[in-house]
Formats: structure tokens, C-alpha cells, sequence
């Protein structure tokens, strides 16, 4: 593993990101034109009785983003369809 002294080789990381109900494309789409930030969002064809069944996101209600906390978390928190950066209780 490579070590630097770079603080953008350390601060940007992976987050989940949870969305307000339904709107899980919406936030995505946001974050994606915000510079610096990278979104995820799996989504799946899921089964249905009818012929043509829509694409729905994986995890109902999150997706992940890859920005650094520090110059973005602000901006990514009221995002436009974002809840809340989801974070480990402490």
C-alpha cells in the first residue's frame, strides 16, 4: 500500500448517502454536478407481472458518494433529494 503526504490521496473516501423517499435519482443526479464528488447508484431490474418492468435503485433510499468531508460534506448534505450523509454512532 502506497502512502503519501498528499491530502487527496487520504480524504476522499466512499460514503452512503441516504435519500429522501423516492428520490434517490434526483439527489445522485445533484451530487454528479458538483465537482469532486463521484455518485453510485445500483440499480436493478426487479420482476414484475407486467411486461416492461422499470429499473429501480438496488438499496431503496441510498446510494454512495466519493467526495472528501471536508471541502464537500456541507454541500452534499443539503444536496437537493439528500436525507443525511449516513455515519457510524460513536
Amino acid at each position: 500500500m502506497k502512502h503519501s503526504d498528499e491530502k487527496g490521496d487520504w480524504s476522499m473516501g466512499w460514503y452512503c448517502v441516504r435519500a429522501k423517499p423516492r428520490m434517490e435519482t434526483v439527489a445522485a443526479a445533484t451530487l454528479q454536478t458538483l465537482k469532486s464528488v463521484e455518485v453510485f447508484l445500483p440499480r436493478t431490474v426487479r420482476p414484475k407481472k407486467i411486461k416492461c418492468s422499470p429499473i429501480k435503485p438496488l438499496f431503496p433510499g441510498y446510494f454512495f458518494a466519493r467526495f472528501d468531508p471536508i471541502v464537500h460534506l456541507r454541500n452534499v448534505h443539503f444536496a437537493r433529494g439528500v436525507s443525511y450523509v449516513v455515519r457510524r454512532k460513536e
